[in-house]
Protein backbone atom coordinates (compact mmCIF):
# COMPACT_ATOMS: atom_id res chain seq x y z
CA UNK A 1 0.00 0.00 0.00
CA UNK A 2 2.80 2.34 0.95
CA UNK A 3 4.71 1.46 -2.23
CA UNK A 4 1.66 2.24 -4.36
CA UNK A 5 1.34 5.60 -2.63
CA UNK A 6 4.98 6.40 -3.39
CA UNK A 7 4.52 5.44 -7.05
CA UNK A 8 1.51 7.77 -7.27
CA UNK A 9 3.52 10.62 -5.74
CA UNK A 10 6.39 10.07 -8.16
CA UNK A 11 4.05 9.87 -11.15
CA UNK A 12 2.28 13.01 -10.04
CA UNK A 13 5.59 14.79 -9.63
CA UNK A 14 6.77 13.76 -13.09
CA UNK A 15 3.48 14.96 -14.60
CA UNK A 16 3.78 18.25 -12.73
CA UNK A 17 7.32 18.79 -14.01
CA UNK A 18 6.28 17.99 -17.56
CA UNK A 19 3.35 20.41 -17.35
CA UNK A 20 5.61 23.10 -15.93
CA UNK A 21 8.16 22.63 -18.72
CA UNK A 22 5.41 22.58 -21.36
CA UNK A 23 3.88 25.82 -20.08
CA UNK A 24 7.30 27.42 -19.82
CA UNK A 25 8.17 26.49 -23.41
CA UNK A 26 4.90 27.72 -24.91
CA UNK A 27 4.98 30.97 -22.93
CA UNK A 28 8.54 31.63 -24.10
CA UNK A 29 7.51 30.99 -27.71
CA UNK A 30 4.57 33.36 -27.34
CA UNK A 31 6.81 36.06 -25.86
CA UNK A 32 9.43 35.53 -28.58
CA UNK A 33 6.74 35.72 -31.26
CA UNK A 34 5.39 39.01 -29.94
CA UNK A 35 8.96 40.36 -29.71
CA UNK A 36 9.49 39.42 -33.37
CA UNK A 37 6.34 41.34 -34.33
CA UNK A 38 7.66 44.40 -32.52
CA UNK A 39 11.00 43.94 -34.33
CA UNK A 40 9.25 43.75 -37.70
CA UNK A 41 10.22 40.11 -38.36
CA UNK A 42 6.72 38.85 -39.09
CA UNK A 43 7.74 35.57 -40.69
CA UNK A 44 9.69 34.58 -37.60
CA UNK A 45 6.82 35.73 -35.39
CA UNK A 46 4.35 33.51 -37.24
CA UNK A 47 6.67 30.50 -36.97
CA UNK A 48 7.15 30.96 -33.21
CA UNK A 49 3.46 31.55 -32.55
CA UNK A 50 2.53 28.46 -34.57
CA UNK A 51 5.00 26.45 -32.49
CA UNK A 52 3.42 27.83 -29.32
CA UNK A 53 0.03 26.66 -30.59
CA UNK A 54 1.39 23.17 -31.24
CA UNK A 55 1.29 22.57 -27.46
CA UNK A 56 -2.46 23.13 -27.35
CA UNK A 57 -3.86 20.00 -28.98
CA UNK A 58 -6.42 21.92 -31.00
CA UNK A 59 -8.27 23.51 -28.09
CA UNK A 60 -8.74 27.27 -27.85
CA UNK A 61 -8.49 28.69 -24.36
CA UNK A 62 -7.21 32.01 -23.06
CA UNK A 63 -3.60 31.28 -23.99
CA UNK A 64 -4.48 30.10 -27.49
CA UNK A 65 -6.72 33.11 -28.03
CA UNK A 66 -3.88 35.50 -27.20
CA UNK A 67 -1.50 33.63 -29.51
CA UNK A 68 -4.01 33.59 -32.38
CA UNK A 69 -4.62 37.31 -32.00
CA UNK A 70 -0.88 37.94 -32.24
CA UNK A 71 -0.57 35.59 -35.22
CA UNK A 72 -3.43 37.33 -37.05
CA UNK A 73 -1.64 40.65 -36.55
CA UNK A 74 1.67 39.24 -37.80
CA UNK A 75 0.03 37.68 -40.85
CA UNK A 76 -1.67 40.97 -41.70
CA UNK A 77 1.57 42.93 -41.32
CA UNK A 78 3.28 40.30 -43.51
CA UNK A 79 0.59 41.14 -46.12
CA UNK A 80 -0.67 37.54 -46.02
CA UNK A 81 -4.27 38.73 -45.86
CA UNK A 82 -5.81 35.35 -46.63
CA UNK A 83 -3.98 33.72 -43.72
CA UNK A 84 -4.83 36.60 -41.40
CA UNK A 85 -8.50 36.39 -42.40
CA UNK A 86 -8.48 32.65 -41.65
CA UNK A 87 -7.05 33.31 -38.18
CA UNK A 88 -9.63 36.01 -37.42
CA UNK A 89 -12.34 33.60 -38.56
CA UNK A 90 -11.03 30.95 -36.17
CA UNK A 91 -11.29 33.48 -33.37
CA UNK A 92 -14.80 34.46 -34.47
CA UNK A 93 -15.88 30.82 -34.24
CA UNK A 94 -15.00 31.05 -30.55
CA UNK A 95 -16.47 34.54 -30.04
CA UNK A 96 -18.79 35.49 -32.90
CA UNK A 97 -19.76 38.84 -31.38
CA UNK A 98 -16.24 40.18 -30.91
CA UNK A 99 -15.92 43.63 -32.49
CA UNK A 100 -12.13 43.29 -32.52
CA UNK A 101 -12.22 40.06 -34.50
CA UNK A 102 -14.78 41.40 -36.97
CA UNK A 103 -12.68 44.49 -37.57
CA UNK A 104 -9.59 42.36 -38.14
CA UNK A 105 -11.49 40.27 -40.68
CA UNK A 106 -12.83 43.40 -42.42
CA UNK A 107 -9.34 44.86 -42.83
CA UNK A 108 -8.23 41.63 -44.52
CA UNK A 109 -11.26 41.59 -46.80
CA UNK A 110 -10.66 45.23 -47.76
CA UNK A 111 -7.01 44.51 -48.52
CA UNK A 112 -8.07 41.72 -50.89
CA UNK A 113 -10.84 43.81 -52.48
CA UNK A 114 -13.72 41.68 -51.16
CA UNK A 115 -15.94 44.68 -50.50
CA UNK A 116 -19.34 42.99 -50.36
CA UNK A 117 -18.08 40.46 -47.82
CA UNK A 118 -16.51 43.27 -45.80
CA UNK A 119 -19.76 45.21 -45.78
CA UNK A 120 -21.67 42.14 -44.59
CA UNK A 121 -19.44 41.93 -41.51
CA UNK A 122 -21.06 45.13 -40.18
CA UNK A 123 -17.79 46.47 -38.78
CA UNK A 124 -15.60 49.39 -39.88
CA UNK A 125 -18.40 50.32 -42.24
CA UNK A 126 -17.16 53.86 -42.83
CA UNK A 127 -13.92 52.40 -44.18
CA UNK A 128 -15.78 49.91 -46.33
CA UNK A 129 -18.02 52.58 -47.83
CA UNK A 130 -15.03 54.82 -48.45
CA UNK A 131 -13.23 52.00 -50.28
CA UNK A 132 -16.31 51.36 -52.41
CA UNK A 133 -16.61 55.09 -53.15
CA UNK A 134 -12.97 55.28 -54.25
CA UNK A 135 -13.63 52.57 -56.82
CA UNK A 136 -16.70 54.42 -58.06
CA UNK A 137 -14.74 57.67 -58.33
CA UNK A 138 -12.05 55.92 -60.36
CA UNK A 139 -14.82 54.62 -62.65
CA UNK A 140 -16.24 58.18 -62.88
CA UNK A 141 -19.49 57.03 -61.31
CA UNK A 142 -19.79 60.26 -59.39
CA UNK A 143 -23.47 60.16 -58.44
CA UNK A 144 -23.11 56.64 -57.09
CA UNK A 145 -19.94 57.67 -55.25
CA UNK A 146 -21.78 60.53 -53.51
CA UNK A 147 -24.51 58.13 -52.39
CA UNK A 148 -21.92 55.69 -51.06
CA UNK A 149 -20.02 58.45 -49.28
CA UNK A 150 -23.24 59.59 -47.62
CA UNK A 151 -23.83 56.05 -46.35
CA UNK A 152 -20.31 56.08 -44.94
CA UNK A 153 -20.86 59.42 -43.25
CA UNK A 154 -24.06 58.10 -41.66
CA UNK A 155 -22.39 54.89 -40.44
CA UNK A 156 -22.06 54.72 -36.64
CA UNK A 157 -18.34 53.93 -36.88
CA UNK A 158 -16.36 57.04 -37.88
CA UNK A 159 -12.77 55.92 -38.48
CA UNK A 160 -12.82 56.94 -42.17
CA UNK A 161 -14.71 60.21 -41.74
CA UNK A 162 -11.77 62.38 -42.79
CA UNK A 163 -11.30 60.41 -46.02
CA UNK A 164 -15.03 60.39 -46.71
CA UNK A 165 -15.34 64.17 -46.38
CA UNK A 166 -12.26 64.76 -48.53
CA UNK A 167 -13.57 62.47 -51.24
CA UNK A 168 -17.02 64.07 -51.06
CA UNK A 169 -15.49 67.50 -51.70
CA UNK A 170 -13.35 66.11 -54.52
CA UNK A 171 -16.31 64.46 -56.28
CA UNK A 172 -18.20 67.74 -56.54
CA UNK A 173 -15.10 69.22 -58.17
CA UNK A 174 -14.94 66.34 -60.66
CA UNK A 175 -18.60 67.02 -61.47
CA UNK A 176 -17.83 70.67 -62.21
CA UNK A 177 -19.69 71.97 -59.14
CA UNK A 178 -16.78 74.14 -58.10
CA UNK A 179 -18.54 76.34 -55.55
CA UNK A 180 -19.95 73.31 -53.71
CA UNK A 181 -16.56 71.60 -53.85
CA UNK A 182 -14.81 74.71 -52.50
CA UNK A 183 -17.35 75.03 -49.70
CA UNK A 184 -16.79 71.41 -48.68
CA UNK A 185 -13.00 71.63 -48.86
CA UNK A 186 -13.03 74.72 -46.66
CA UNK A 187 -15.29 72.93 -44.18
CA UNK A 188 -12.91 69.94 -44.34
CA UNK A 189 -9.92 72.15 -43.51
CA UNK A 190 -11.84 73.83 -40.69
CA UNK A 191 -12.43 70.39 -39.18
CA UNK A 192 -9.09 68.67 -39.82
CA UNK A 193 -6.65 71.49 -40.49
CA UNK A 194 -4.81 72.32 -43.72
CA UNK A 195 -2.87 69.77 -45.71
CA UNK A 196 -1.01 70.02 -49.00
CA UNK A 197 -3.56 68.14 -51.10
CA UNK A 198 -6.54 70.09 -49.81
CA UNK A 199 -4.69 73.38 -50.21
CA UNK A 200 -3.98 72.60 -53.86
CA UNK A 201 -7.64 71.79 -54.43
CA UNK A 202 -8.78 74.99 -52.72
CA UNK A 203 -6.37 77.12 -54.76
CA UNK A 204 -7.58 75.53 -57.99
CA UNK A 205 -11.25 75.83 -57.05
CA UNK A 206 -10.91 79.49 -56.07
CA UNK A 207 -9.43 80.21 -59.49
CA UNK A 208 -12.34 78.48 -61.19
CA UNK A 209 -14.98 80.15 -59.06
CA UNK A 210 -13.47 83.63 -59.51
CA UNK A 211 -13.00 83.00 -63.22
CA UNK A 212 -16.62 82.00 -63.59
CA UNK A 213 -17.74 85.22 -61.91
CA UNK A 214 -15.85 87.50 -64.24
Amino acid sequence: MFLAFVVILIAGGVFGVRRFLRNKARNELKADGIASIEAGDYEDAIAKLDEALSYSGGKIGEFETEVLEARAEAEYLEADYGASLHTWQLLLENDEDSRKYKEGAVLCLLANGHLDEALAMEALQSRVYNKIAVGQIEAREYEQALETIERGIQAPEKSAMEDLLYNQAAVYGYMGEFEKSLELFEAYEAEYGPNEKAEREITFLKSRVSGAGE
